[in-house]
């Protein structure tokens, strides 16, 4: 089984053209590297173009030289397989004519992206919307909505509060045993010292 080049889709891949210049006497200009992806069924029909990048290299009779070439499939590609040609245009200085010279042409594995694009993102939030929907509709037909209502106005009604004589409400659990103390001995010694009153004759 022949194992095909991998390519995630959204990432930059690196590729090295190498290019040489076999005819005698003849004098080769290098001019633009290019790279482009093909169905692997029908070869004319090109699903993308990559950069062309430009160039002005040139290529003794016999030389060999090579470029550093980069591209990036796009990230919304259909993760299957592609025909990916990579190749050079050169010009000819003896017959003044330009050339396209393929460096590969084979197929390639275009892999789903490896970043998270705003459409997978998005596809994310409304199976989330859904299933916090669908749990809270489930939640209320079992009345566990209601029993957590209940539950809730039962424990903030049964907290005791005093009132002081201002008509200021205070919680008892924030006051210590010695305010306590000292709040009972002010009672009875305001009580002892308040003169009793006299009853009215008949």
């Amino acid at each position: 089984m022949k194992l095909l080049p991998t390519l995630p889709a959204g990432s930059k891949a690196n590729a090295l053209v190498a290019y040489r210049n076999s005819q005698r006497e003849h004098q080769h200009t290098v001019v633009l590297i290019a790279g482009y992806l093909t169905s692997v069924k029908v070869y004319s029909q090109v699903i993308q173009n990559f950069s062309v990048v430009r160039h002005a290299r040139i290529v003794q009779p016999g030389d060999t030289t090579s470029f550093q070439y980069s591209f990036t499939p796009d990230p919304l590609l259909e993760p299957t397989d592609y025909n990916l040609i990579l190749g050079l245009y050169f010009h000819d200085n003896v017959t003044n004519n330009t050339y396209f010279v393929t460096a590969f042409n084979d197929t390639v594995s275009v892999d789903e992206s490896l970043e998270t694009d705003p459409r997978t993102i998005l596809t994310y939030l409304t199976l989330f919307c859904l299933f916090g929907g669908a749990a809270y509709f489930l939640a209320l037909k079992l009345g566990f909505v209601a029993f957590l209502k209940a539950k809730r106005a039962g424990g903030s009604s049964g907290r005791r509060v005093e009132v002081g004589t201002k008509g200021e409400g205070y919680d008892p659990d924030y006051i210590s045993s010695e305010h306590y103390k000292y709040k009972e001995a002010l009672l009875q010694r305001n009580s002892s010292s308040s003169p009793s009153k006299k009853k009215k004759k008949l």
